[in-house]
């Protein structure tokens, strides 16, 4: 269970403005805390604190270094106190001792805090030196833990669960600043939880310097649990039914702030709204029942995105995209997209209408498009018209289910082609990272799709085409990454000669097996041109190592090929190469070298941005 709830909704209601609710706790792995453990994480509050207690002020702009040496703790402690020390406003011999005075009582208050109430501190000033010597004596830890809920929250498993994980223990040692931070951590999990009158009637934390013992009482009396209420929406062009379809809960269930997050972030992904303000209206709370008001002005209608970009396969390249964010008040848009660059053109446009049950999740969209593609000197054009239905599931899967139209003319050895299809498709494609315990972080893609056609459904010719892409990064450390991709495609047709140029497979380029030219790796025509083959299968890895954030050196080896079976042969390149995570996109160049093959000659692969 992992509970997170530094909640901007409640953060901003006049009635949960407690400091508790500025703290953020994930509890799903809480272990026991040593002692060291204890030091090292409370350590910079408490110092930080401890500064602010003290009514001396060091430390000035004009100060000089005074060299302080602590003996008797541990090296880091000792470092870090020091740190917070200060210096004196000068080197006289009056601000010397008032500085030694001062750094004594410090020292003081941040080892009570730390759980040191006995410590004994003797220092020595002399000219060039300050020497204190520190004996922290026993450390003051818990005789007695009462920690309890009242009011509903008694039964609440996640309020009980924390106290068991988080709370205080017996014969812990006792930190001040863990203290403060779990009794403040654990009324604000009452507050994301709908407890929005939860208050201590108790919390007295008793120190018995004499026995280096502490007893803690704290008693949360939670309240009633509120229920959500009616979500009432600013107003807006969108129909009222729409937006009521982005709620994720239903009125009368408990409240859980999780669930009012999640309404925030899908109407910020929507790309209606310029801005999202989602919030408890706890002023017109009555009965238990909490109205949830949303503020989401629309953004502007209308909106274009340009991206440029450069590389060695296709050499400059050109994206832009005109989109219309809300076309009526059901939430429709429309856009157009196009992709340019020396050997291909496509313009794309789209009308998409959101679907039941899940807006943000699912949509129906239709779409009409022209490609035009120049392989050698085979080229083929192509007309699309067709819908789909695009929905995420529950396990993050985006599933696309399609079918179009095409009709496309293909000029291959000086023949021209028409084929006319009707394509039903389906595709899933899914992106996650996640770290794994030993092995650091991995992230990896998925992208599989199906099509197909039959004579019996209005085409030419019956095909069915099928293509993997699987994708991985993974980090070992800060500095060493591997980087793997997959290709995996064929198609099964009695009439391959007349599938379309557009649906046939290459190999080669800068994103396939490098050190070939783009689409090099393919069956030829007579003349040597590439035209394209039934089964596809291509492996790169990759190993990179950083030499800071934004840049890379890596050396890579690719395989595969693209033919109409077995007995083609394999193509392998391998090379160097340099990446740069630059602000305009990433910059890639690699020289590769052909490892399979007469020609030797050396390749350069470079891109920049999309």
């Amino acid at each position: 269970m992992e509970l997170k709830f530094a909640n901007e909704s409640l953060l901003h209601s006049p009635r949960c403005t407690d400091q508790a609710l500025w703290h953020s706790v994930t509890y799903a792995h809480c272990q026991r805390p040593t002692k060291n453990r204890c030091l090292r994480t409370a350590l910079g509050t408490v110092l930080a604190t401890a500064l602010l207690l003290s009514s001396v002020a060091v430390g000035a702009k004009d100060a000089a270094p005074f060299p302080l040496k602590i003996e008797g703790v541990e090296k880091a402690l000792a470092k870090q106190l020091i740190s917070y020390a200060g210096e004196p406003s000068s080197q006289s011999p009056s601000a010397l001792r008032h500085w030694q005075r001062t750094v004594e009582q410090r020292l003081k208050q941040v080892l009570a805090a730390l759980g040191y109430n006995n410590a004994t501190l003797k220092s020595t000033l002399s000219s060039d030196e300050l020497q204190l010597q520190l004996s922290l004596g026993k450390a003051t830890t818990y005789s007695n833990v009462d920690v309890r809920l009242i009011g509903q929250g008694e039964a609440s498993p996640q309020l009980t669960e924390f106290i068991y994980i988080a709370a205080p223990k017996r014969t812990q040692q006792l930190v001040h600043a863990d203290y403060e931070a779990f009794k403040a951590d654990l009324l604000a999990i009452a507050l994301t939880l709908g407890y929005f009158d939860a208050q201590y009637s108790e919390h007295r934390l008793a120190v018995s310097r004499k026995r280096s013992q502490a007893e803690l009482k704290l008693v949360l009396d939670s309240g009633t649990r509120y229920n959500y209420g009616p979500v009432k929406f600013s107003d807006s062009k969108l129909s009222p039914e729409f937006l009521q379809r982005w709620v994720p809960f239903e009125a009368g269930e408990p409240y859980n702030a999780t669930g009012v997050d999640k309404l925030a972030r899908d109407l910020r992904d929507s790309g209606y709204f310029g801005s999202v303000r989602v919030r408890p209206d706890l002023d017109r709370a009555e009965d238990g029942t909490v109205p949830i008001q949303v503020e989401a002005p629309l953004r502007e209608p209308h909106s274009a995105a340009v991206g440029i970009g450069y590389g060695t396969d296709t050499g400059p390249r050109l994206r832009g995209s005109l989109t219309r964010h809300y076309v009526n008040r059901h939430g429709h848009s429309a856009g157009v997209d196009t992709e340019l660059s020396a050997d291909s053109q496509e313009l794309t446009s789209y009308y998409r209408m959101p679907h039941h049950p899940d807006p943000a999740n699912h949509y129906l969209q239709l779409d009409v498009g022209i490609a035009n593609l120049n392989i050698d000197d085979a080229s083929s054009l192509r007309y699309t018209l067709g819908g789909k239905h695009h929905r995420i599931n529950s396990a993050a899967w985006q599933e696309n289910y399609s079918l179009k139209f095409q009709h496309e003319t293909s000029e291959l050895e000086g023949i021209k082609t028409r084929t006319r299809l009707l394509i039903p498709g389906v595709s899933w494609s899914r992106e996650r990272s996640r770290r794994i315990a030993g092995w650091g972080m991995l992230k990896y893609s998925v992208d599989a799709q199906f099509s197909a056609a039959r004579e019996a459904l209005l085409s030419d010719i019956d095909f069915d085409r099928f293509y993997l892409k699987l994708g991985s990064g993974h980090a070992f450390s800060e500095k060493q990454l591997l980087h793997a991709r997959l290709e995996l495609g064929w198609i099964e047709s009695d009439r391959f000669s007349e599938v379309p140029l557009s649906l046939r497979f290459y190999a080669g380029g800068d994103d396939s097996i490098r050190g070939f030219a783009r689409r090099a790796v393919s069956p030829t025509d007579a003349e040597g041109n590439a035209i394209g083959g039934r089964y596809l299968t291509t492996l790169s890895l990759e190993y990179e190592y950083r030499l800071r954030d934004s840049l890379g050196v890596a050396v890579f080896v690719d395989t595969g090929r693209a033919g109409y079976n077995e007995l083609d042969p394999i193509a392998y390149g391998g090379g160097v190469g340099l990446r740069w995570y630059s602000p305009v996109g990433p910059i890639k160049v690699y020289v590769g070298v052909p490892l399979s093959g007469d020609d030797k000659s050396a390749r350069l692969h470079f891109s920049i941005g999309g």
